[in-house]
Order: structure tokens, then sequence, then C-alpha cells
């Protein structure tokens, strides 16, 4: 199987600090005080989209990864770059690299769901069943300029189960881009995506 690298990242780009992220942390990490974006490249290249803070001090790192439609598996990006075997330009994904990540926070926009699994058990996982993974389930190519990403779709249960993760929701309303997804043209989604931000987040302005 085979996706399109670019349009992955134009989508993944999309929904970053979309106010259902925060929907799901508030859920997953209850009484956190502060969210922090990253901006700075080499922490977001060592697996930290976002930081989430405590009064007490504690910190949480989270590698958000967002992917278009509905399914049943988890890609786990082993190969970030392939050129061939035993290439020295191949880089590992991920999935594979001992990153600084705490938590992977895996959504799908187009169902409102998002698995937050922790990274290491994510990574020990990954580690202890490749062989086994590789002969029983897909592996996902996705083309880019004169490489590919390369990835392996784990079902969804199978990794919840061996790493603790947990599955969450958030209300229609909050994602714009899911209400046109269940047919309501531009501008009834961004209404009603800017009605619920300005009831239940106050602090975020509406749809420029």
């Amino acid at each position: 199987m085979t996706n399109d690298f670019p349009q992955d990242l134009a989508y993944s780009l999309e929904q970053e600090k979309e106010p259902w992220w925060e929907h799901v942390y508030r859920q997953a990490f209850p009484g956190f005080t502060g969210i922090e974006h990253v901006t700075d490249l080499d922490r977001q290249r060592a697996g930290i989209d976002v930081i989430l803070t405590w009064e007490s001090g504690r910190l949480c790192r989270i590698d958000e990864k967002v992917r278009r439609g509905a399914w049943d598996d988890i890609l786990l990006e082993v190969w970030s770059v392939w050129y061939g075997q035993r290439d020295p330009r191949n880089k590992y994904g991920w999935a594979w690299k001992d990153q600084d990540t705490d938590f992977i926070a895996y959504a799908f926009p187009a169902t409102r769901t998002a698995h937050i699994l922790p990274f290491p058990e994510l990574w020990a996982a990954l580690r202890a069943n490749c062989q086994e993974w590789y002969q029983r389930y897909e592996e996902v190519t996705a083309q880019n300029k004169g490489y590919t990403t390369r990835s392996l779709a784990i079902p969804t249960p199978t990794l919840l189960n061996l790493t603790g993760g947990r599955t969450y929701n958030w209300p229609l309303g909050l994602n714009k881009c899911q209400v046109a997804y269940w047919g309501f043209d531009k501008c009834d989604a961004e209404a009603t995506h800017d009605a619920y931000c300005v009831t239940h987040y106050p602090t975020r302005k509406a749809t420029p």
C-alpha cells in the first residue's frame, strides 16, 4: 500500500492547534495548567510537538500524529527516509528512534478519535515484535522526492493492549473539518466550530 506523503504532511499541518487537541488532552491528562506548542525544529525532530505542564513542575512531552480517513490500525514509521538496502542516507522513523517523547497522540479527525500511547512502551513493543509484525501485517509506503517512508500498519487493539494506551473522542462541533465531513457546507461548519469554541474555550479565537 502506498500513501501520498506531501498530501499527508499538508493535512497534518492543517490540524495543528485545532481546539479538539486540548479537549483530548484534558481527558487524558487531567489537571494540567499549561500547554506549549513547540516551534523549535530541533525539539520537534526529537519528537516533541506539545509540552503539558502542572503546577507541581511535572511535564509531559507529546508527539502529535494526524492521519487522513478512518482506519483500524496505527502506522508505526520504521524508516522516515529510505533510499534502498544499506544506503547510508537511510534514516530511522519516529517509532524506531529512541526519542525524548513521553506520549504519542495519534488522531483521526474524520472520526473524532485520538489514541494516546506511552512512547517507551510503544518503542519496546516494536523492538520486541518487529520481525513477527513484518510477517503478519502490511507495510505502508509513502513516496517523497527521491526516497520512501516505510511504516508498519499495526491493528489498533493490538497496540493499545501492548502499550496500555487509551482512546478518546471529541464533540462534533469542535472540528470544522469534521462538520464538513458529515455534509454541512463550509459556512455552517465554521459557524458550528466557532460557537463551540466560544462556549468551551473562550480564550481561543474564532475562524479568521
